[in-house]
C-alpha cells in the first residue's frame, strides 16, 4: 500500500518477521538504506521499522525491506505541501526617483524560486534597479530609482496562490527659474551728480540776489550753486 505525506512531513514503514530474529535490510529505490539524521532505522521484537524524517520532494520513490529471501515493498509519495500568502502585496504610491519595496510573507518557508515576481502578468525585465530577496517566509522585490515607466501592477504568485497590487509614480516636482528683472528705463533710471548739480545751479540762480533783479555775480553764482547742492 502506498504512504502519502506531504512535504516536511514524517514517513514511517513498519514490517513484521519470524523467526523475530531474523535480519531486516531496508533499501529505497534499489540502494542500502544507512542509518542517519533524515533515515531512522528501529527494532522491537519481531517489529521493525524505516523512518524517514521531514520528507522531501526528492524523496518520492520505492520503499524496500529484505530479510533473507523475502521481500515487501511500498512506494512513498511526497505531495508539496501549498504554498499560500500570509500577507498580500498593497498599493505603492512613490515619486520617481524613489526606491520602493514591495513585500509579501508565505505560510512556510518556501524553497529558493517557490515564489515568482510579475509586472503586468509577465516576468520581472532584466534591470540593475530590480532586486529580489528572502528572508525566511518574507519575499521582496526592491526598485532603486523608480521611474514614471515601472507604474504599473505587480504580482508575487506561487504554484497555489497569487496576490497583486498597483504601483503609482507621480512626477517629481521641479523648481521653475524666476525671470531677469527688466533694466531700469530711461525715466527709471537715477539722476546723474552732474543733472542734479546743473539744475540746482539754474534754480538757485534765479533765487539769489546780485546785481540786479534775477541776476547773480560769479562770486554769487558759486556760492548759491554750491549752496543748492549740499541742501
Amino acid at each position: 500500500m502506498p504512504l502519502t505525506v506531504h512535504e516536511g512531513d514524517d514517513a514511517t514503514f513498519q514490517c513484521e518477521v519470524s523467526p523475530p530474529d531474523a535480519e531486516v535490510t531496508w533499501l529505497r529505490n534499489g540502494a542500502v538504506v544507512t542509518p542517519g539524521p533524515q533515515m531512522e532505522i528501529a527494532r522491537s521484537g519481531s517489529s521493525h521499522s524505516l523512518t524517514v524524517r521531514g520528507c522531501r520532494l526528492e524523496d518520492s520513490g520505492t520503499v524496500t525491506a529484505r530479510a533473507g529471501s523475502t521481500v515487501t515493498s511500498a512506494r512513498l509519495h511526497v505531495r508539496e505541501t501549498e504554498l499560500l500568502f500570509l500577507r498580500r502585496l498593497q498599493d505603492v504610491r512613490a515619486e520617481e526617483g524613489q526606491d520602493v519595496c514591495l513585500e509579501v510573507e508565505t505560510g512556510r518557508v518556501g524553497a529558493a524560486g517557490a515564489v515568482r515576481w510579475l509586472r503586468g502578468g509577465e516576468p520581472l525585465p532584466l534591470d540593475s534597479r530590480l532586486a529580489l530577496a528572502q528572508d525566511g517566509h518574507v519575499h521582496r522585490l526592491f526598485i532603486h530609482g523608480v521611474a514614471l515607466a515601472d507604474q504599473g501592477t505587480y504580482g508575487c504568485e506561487s504554484h497555489h496562490d497569487r496576490t497583486l497590487a498597483r504601483l503609482s509614480v507621480r512626477r517629481r516636482a521641479r523648481a521653475h527659474p524666476q525671470p531677469p528683472a527688466p533694466a531700469p528705463g530711461p525715466r527709471d533710471a537715477p539722476p546723474s551728480p552732474a543733472a542734479a548739480l546743473q539744475f540746482l545751479g539754474r534754480r538757485d540762480l534765479q533765487l539769489c540776489g546780485g546785481d540786479g533783479p534775477g541776476r547773480a555775480g560769479s562770486s554769487d553764482r558759486a556760492r548759491c550753486v554750491q549752496g543748492g547742492a549740499v541742501a
